[in-house]
């Protein structure tokens, strides 16, 4: 009897000192949940950089490109014209100018004229050149409106798509003052699912820590809120990886 009494309080003393063990000496994994919005970097945007309407379009959307690949060409009638003009006014300014080497007066004021239409024809010429829209790096190209079709206006400086690669797309996210400190010092791994794919995760790692912003507040805020517009923020914060 009593030997079975030393095996049950053996038995309970072991049992004690494991899940003693486990709890204040055994290291378990520890993760922080945070909510963030994936979006694209000012660098990766295509912008018209000549107003014009869509003349050709030689990619599908989301499609992979490489460099110097021609995204679209854009028309713009009244520029061909306008160039037309300048140099016809241009060839007169310089007969006109040889004309009149004898007169130093009028030949001056001539000069001036003629330098004038010659470098607003040039920039006329550098804008009919930027009808073509070329890539400038390789990725993936998304364009920003589904109705990129031939014969849509696109004013000067307006977005036409994304260069993008998915698999280095930066993400925001926002850590609450409770886990920052040890996400700071104790991170060991980083990793992302989408909301579209749960049961998927994405090897990540953070970039860059910033102070807390109003306007990514925002953007979460939009997020959890279900507002697409939270997709394409405008801000530079960077704290992960994709």
């Amino acid at each position: 009897m009593r030997k079975k009494s030393v095996a049950i309080y053996l038995g309970s003393s072991l049992l004690i000192a494991g899940i003693a063990f486990i709890l204040f000496y055994l290291p378990l994994p520890y993760k922080t949940y945070a909510q963030g919005v994936i979006y694209v970097p000012q660098e990766a945007y295509i912008r018209a950089q000549t107003e014009g309407f869509v003349d050709k379009v030689y990619i599908e959307n989301d499609s992979e490109i490489g460099v110097g690949d021609t995204i679209l060409e854009l028309d713009s009638p009244g520029l061909e014209s306008r160039a037309e003009v300048l140099r016809a006014q241009l060839d007169e300014a310089r007969f006109r100018y040889e004309a009149s080497v004898n007169n130093r007066t009028e030949s001056e004021i001539l000069l001036q004229e003629y330098r004038y239409l010659e470098q607003e024809y040039w920039d006329v010429t550098n804008r009919l050149s930027n009808l073509t829209i070329k890539s400038p790096a390789s990725g993936n190209f998304v364009f920003a409106y589904r109705n990129s079709e031939e014969g849509r206006f696109y004013n000067r400086g307006e977005i036409i798509g994304f260069l993008v690669d998915f698999e280095t797309l930066p993400l925001a996210a926002m850590i609450s003052e409770d886990d920052i400190d040890r996400v700071r010092s104790e991170t060991h791994a980083v990793t992302l699912k989408l909301a579209s794919q749960p049961n998927k995760e994405y090897p990540s790692k953070i970039l860059r820590q910033v102070p807390s912003s109003p306007h990514l507040a925002q953007l979460c805020a939009q997020h959890r809120r279900g507002r697409p517009d939270c997709l394409r923020p405008e801000s530079n914060y960077r704290l992960g990886k994709l």
